[in-house]
């Protein structure tokens, strides 16, 4: 009997990595996207096509864009400035659009674009 304690003591051990095994803590990554502005950060209703350009940190090669929840064409240029495609569709209403950076199934913080009337 307790050669039978004994070793279910050592698997329990070895199963749970003992004393002396350090355990890894699970991250999903490096730190979040954070957007600190959208330079635009406006323009007038029906206004032409523009490259905005995303300024923040934590960006990654793959980074999106989102405009109101929808995927704008995005460049990465490096950790720090993404450079997105507003479309003229994207133009023709007045309003306030939310803009956010998603790599690697995490989202940033949103800011506003206005369009002006």
């Amino acid at each position: 009997m307790r050669l039978a304690i004994a070793y279910c003591l050592i698997l329990f051990t070895i199963g749970c990595g003992g004393p002396s095994e350090t355990k890894a803590t699970f991250t999903a990554g490096s730190s979040p996207p954070a957007i600190a502005s959208l330079a635009p950060d406006s323009a007038p209703v029906g206004s032409v096509a523009l490259t905005m350009v995303v300024t923040g940190k934590n960006f990654i090669n793959g980074a999106l864009v989102f405009w109101n929840g929808v995927p704008l064409s995005t460049s990465f240029v490096n950790s720090e400035e993404l450079l997105v495609s507003v479309t003229q569709t994207d133009l023709q209403f007045a309003g306030s659009a939310q803009v956010y950076v998603r790599t690697s199934g995490v989202s940033s913080n949103t800011l506003d674009f206005s369009v002006v009337p």
